[in-house]
């Protein structure tokens, strides 16, 4: 589409939209799984006076920050490819509607 050296597929782009979408789904599922058993272990392990409980923590709230800014990331990508697809589809849209009015003129 248009005259820019590139063609833009807003199909592809829907697409795209809908894998990071189900991307995201499933780390709202499993990337949580680790949350509570995580936790747990962190606090059974600092009760008995490990080292290793307070590391563990730290390791499962830092696992569960990262999976949060990778969902948060998913959710940006997903809405960004839906509102591209939607804007080249509009321009498309109106660009057959322009050259169907210009159409009628050589008819």
């Amino acid at each position: 589409m248009g005259n820019t050296g590139y063609e833009v597929n807003p199909a592809a782009l829907k697409q795209g939209s809908g894998a990071a979408a189900g991307v995201r789904e499933q780390l709202g599922k499993d990337g949580r799984i680790p949350d509570e058993t995580t936790q747990t272990a962190a606090r059974t392990l600092s009760a008995e006076n490990f080292q290793l409980g307070p590391a563990l923590k730290s390791t499962g709230e830092l696992w569960y920050s990262q999976i949060t800014t990778l969902h948060q990331a998913c959710h940006k990508i997903e809405q960004s490819l839906a509102a591209g697809a939607g804007g080249y589809q509009l321009n498309e849209d109106k660009t057959e509607m322009s050259m169907a009015e210009i159409a009628q003129f050589f008819e």
